[in-house]
C-alpha cells in the first residue's frame, strides 16, 4: 500500500513537472487533502479562513514537488505533512507576533510546545469540510428567499445571538417594521420548509 501510495506521488509529480499537467497537481492536493484538513482543524487562527488555507496549502505542496528527491527515503507524504505543519507555526509565529507577543515566545514549536498548545482548538470546532458545507447551505438558501424571508431569516438570528426568545414581537422590532403574526408565522413556515430542503440536498 506505502509502495503503491509513492509510485501514485512520482507518476504525479513528473507529469506536474514535465508536461505542467495542473490537473495531476489537482489530483496530489486532492490526495492529501485530508491531511491539509486535519493540520487546519487541529490549530485555531482567526485571521485565515479555510480558503485561504488550502492557498497556503497549495504554495507548500508546489514547493515541495519543485525541491523533493526521488532518491530519498523519506516518502512525499511524510515530507509534505512536515513542511504543512512546519508552514502553519510559521504563520502562527506571524499571527502572535501581531498581537505584540513577548519576543522570547517567538521561538520553535519544539522549544515552546506550549504557546502552540494555547492554540488547539477546542472540540466544538467547526471541521472545515463541515464549515463549507454551512457556507453552502446559507449561499443556497440566501439565493431562494425573497427580499421579505431575507429580513425575517436576519431578524430571527440577531434574536438567536442576543439569547433572546422568538416572540413575534421581538421579531418585529428585529425587522424595525410592523407586520401581522400571520404574515410573519408564514413567513417562518416558508423559511423552515426552504431550509429543509437545503439541508437534505447538501447534506444527502
Amino acid at each position: 500500500m506505502v509502495l503503491e501510495s509513492r509510485e501514485i506521488d512520482k507518476r504525479l509529480i513528473m507529469d506536474f513537472n514535465n508536461n505542467n499537467n495542473e490537473d495531476a497537481l489537482a489530483k496530489l492536493f486532492n490526495k492529501y487533502k485530508p491531511l491539509i484538513n486535519k493540520v487546519w482543524s487541529s490549530y485555531y487562527l482567526t485571521d485565515m479562513d479555510i480558503d485561504d488555507w488550502y492557498q497556503e496549502a497549495m504554495l507548500v505542496l508546489i514547493k515541495n514537488i519543485n525541491e523533493y528527491n526521488f532518491e530519498r527515503n523519506a516518502s512525499f507524504g511524510t515530507l509534505f505533512k512536515i513542511s504543512l505543519k512546519n508552514h502553519m507555526f510559521d504563520i502562527l509565529r506571524r499571527s502572535n507576533a501581531k498581537k505584540r507577543m513577548p519576543a522570547d515566545k517567538l521561538v520553535s514549536y519544539s522549544a515552546n510546545e506550549s504557546l502552540y498548545n494555547n492554540s488547539i482548538k477546542d472540540k466544538a470546532y467547526m471541521h472545515p469540510e463541515e464549515a463549507m458545507k454551512m457556507k453552502e447551505c446559507i449561499e443556497k438558501l440566501s439565493n431562494q428567499l425573497s427580499p421579505m424571508e431575507l429580513k425575517v431569516a436576519h431578524a430571527m438570528l440577531m434574536q438567536i445571538c442576543d439569547g433572546k426568545s422568538d416572540e413575534m414581537d421581538q421579531i418585529r422590532h428585529n425587522l424595525n417594521q410592523t407586520h401581522s403574526d400571520k404574515t410573519l408565522e408564514n413567513c417562518i413556515s416558508r423559511l423552515k420548509i426552504k431550509l429543509k430542503k437545503v439541508l437534505n440536498s447538501t447534506y444527502h
